[in-house]
């Protein structure tokens, strides 16, 4: 009787996770569709995660949303705290990549920001996804293959493009310099990672 019920409550609140993550997606489609059409393609929004908010860039926005539900649809034989979980840790270790790839470049170029900062939330980030993955082992959610080191070369020529084309010196003279190489950059990173997933 009391498994019974813990089981019951267990799912209920995995079914308002599961809803709950949908709502959120949902609400950063919206932000981001309408500051792209008021303000361009290249515009910031806030977006709410969890009891904050954190400015991004709209298409940036619309990236997550889109490989979330990839990865999520993708998984679509796993039980949802599976889905939900790996999906969200897919997204955000792309997105820690490409900030550790992208501070590197900074770095490089002008001498700003710490490469290793970046560089230990991003092996936090692919440490947590290789741990859920071995603990999942049987249900063999990543498979490294070609398409991920074949997107991940596109995506290191996208960020020598941007260090070669002054993109780091524009940045820092106070002109905002994002355009669609930035993007492609973007969101190449976060494809890249969702591409391990099998």
């Amino acid at each position: 009787m009391r498994q019974a019920k813990l089981e019951f409550y267990i799912r209920k609140y995995l079914n308002m996770l599961f809803y709950l993550s949908f709502f959120v997606i949902f609400l950063w489609i919206v932000q981001a569709t309408h500051a792209i059409v008021t303000n361009g393609f290249f515009s910031a929004i806030r977006v709410y995660v969890v009891i904050t908010t954190i400015s991004m860039h709209s298409l940036t926005a619309l990236v997550i949303c889109g490989f979330y539900l990839y990865n999520f649809l993708k998984l679509n034989y796993r039980p949802i705290p599976v889905r939900i979980t790996f999906s969200a840790t897919l997204v955000v270790v792309g997105i820690l990549f490409y900030d550790f790839v992208w501070i590197v470049c900074d770095y490089l170029v002008a001498g700003s920001g710490n490469p290793l900062i970046q560089l230990s939330l991003f092996v936090l980030g692919l440490s947590a996804l290789l741990l859920y993955n071995i603990y999942h082992k049987k249900m063999q959610l990543l498979c490294l293959n070609k398409t991920f080191f074949l997107i991940l070369s596109f995506f290191l020529f996208i960020m020598y493009i941007m260090v070669s084309s002054g993109f780091y010196a524009i940045y820092h003279s106070g002109v905002n310099p994002h355009n669609w190489i930035w993007f492609a950059g973007k969101f190449s990173a976060i494809c890249a990672w969702s591409s391990l997933l099998q």
